[in-house]
């Protein structure tokens, strides 16, 4: 199953699915083992200082052997790339989904370059999971590359906040311009 069938499957079913963030083997380790101990898929992100320090091609190996040492589906996100580049050189490594940030832009070009990662991950899908001939048949190895884009802005980083951060209205997404970016971009997820 793809990273969108479990997505699908637990909106269905009324679950959740978990992504953590993970820069080192142990880390990676610990999230398989809690999530097969859970009988979930594990969600694993990177963000692009994790994927320099870690590296994009080993955290895909480490992917595929954790896959393999724990028995479970086990997804490596590139959480927050801020540039089309980035997105691109994760999709090229073999990332199974990619989270293409670029909120800071205005909307246009939001649109446009999400568009294009969009484009650039499902060409890559289709180059790795080529259409059958004749009756389509179930490929137990089917590949689809899942991109999320994100609208609206969050206050705070990724660090601890001693200062109190204060939500205005103008952070929050509009639900017609989230609709209008999802037709226009194509994406599988929005953030």
């Amino acid at each position: 199953m793809t990273l969108s069938d479990f997505l699908s499957k637990a909106t269905r079913e009324r679950w959740a699915t978990a992504h953590f963030n993970a820069s080192t083997l142990e880390q990676m380790r610990v999230i398989c083992r809690v999530c097969r101990d859970l009988k979930s898929p594990a969600i694993i992100g990177t963000s692009e200082g994790e994927r320099g320090h870690i590296g994009l091609l080993e955290a895909v190996a480490l992917r595929s052997a954790l896959r393999h040492e724990f028995g479970i589906p086990v997804f490596l996100n590139a959480d927050h790339s801020k540039s089309i580049e980035s997105a691109k050189t994760a999709v090229d490594a073999g990332y199974d989904s990619i989270h293409i940030d670029l909120s800071a832009l205005p909307f246009e070009g939001n649109v446009k370059g999400t568009a294009e990662v969009v484009a650039y991950a499902k060409q890559k899908s289709e180059i790795l999971n080529p259409p059958t001939l004749g009756k389509p048949k179930a490929r137990p190895g089917k590949y689809e590359i899942s991109v999320e884009g994100e609208l609206g802005y969050l206050r705070g980083e990724s660090r601890i906040q001693k200062e109190k951060i204060e939500v205005k209205a103008e952070d929050l997404t509009d639900p017609g311009e989230a609709r209008e970016f999802v037709e226009k971009t194509g994406v599988d997820r929005l953030a």
